[in-house]
């Protein structure tokens, strides 16, 4: 792993997000993979940013590519989740794919990611009390986490925000931040998905 990951460090640091830009359907991948690595929250028109500390199941769970922080020693480089199975994982690295077993790679990730993904254009943070938003919330959080038709009032949606985190084991706070709206756009339309096979 260290010489992948020199090898890596070696390589336009801009080089990975160009990927996951490519793999979500981007035009212009290349170019624009200087300001997706800033990871602002909304990146395109429709596609957003987050970054943070997960577990590996955790991300996985979600079934779409993320950028994993990899080092080793003083270099450090962003490998591409592509799949994972339940002994080894698949990453791009240095411009190729590599499988590293599960056991491998907590020697040399810390749990640092950074993801994309598809919302609804317009989404900003905090959501606020825009209507169509608070909608958007409401109907990707569905009927398994709110109960009724029509309107949830702010406790309600704090309630169910809540019990989507603790499901996906995120911090449960009840804010629909970065981390919960990916977790709730996850399972939805079109993009790249995980190998759940590696063979």
């Amino acid at each position: 792993m260290q010489a992948l990951i020199d090898a890596a460090a070696a390589q336009s640091e801009h080089a990975p997000w160009a990927y996951l830009l490519e793999l979500w359907s981007q035009p212009n991948p290349a170019a624009a993979a200087r300001a997706a690595a800033g990871c602002a929250f909304a990146q395109a028109d429709g596609l957003y940013c987050v970054r943070g500390l997960a577990r590996l199941d955790r991300l996985v769970a979600l079934e779409r590519p993320v950028l994993l922080r990899l080092r080793a020693g003083p270099a450090q480089a962003w490998a591409v989740l592509l799949g994972a199975d339940s002994r080894r994982v698949r990453v791009w690295l240095g411009g190729r794919r590599v499988e590293i077993d599960r056991i491998t790679l907590p020697r040399h990730w810390n749990g640092e990611y950074a993801a994309l993904w598809r919302g609804p254009t317009g989404l900003t943070l905090p959501l606020g009390a825009d209507s169509a938003r608070l909608a958007w919330l409401q109907r990707e959080l569905g009927p398994g986490y709110v109960a009724q038709a029509g309107a949830a009032d702010d406790a309600t949606l704090q309630a169910a925000v809540r019990r989507l985190q603790a499901d996906r084991g995120l911090a449960v706070d009840g804010v629909p931040g970065p981390e919960t709206l990916m977790a709730l756009a996850a399972d939805d339309g079109p993009g790249p998905r995980l190998a759940e096979r590696l063979d």
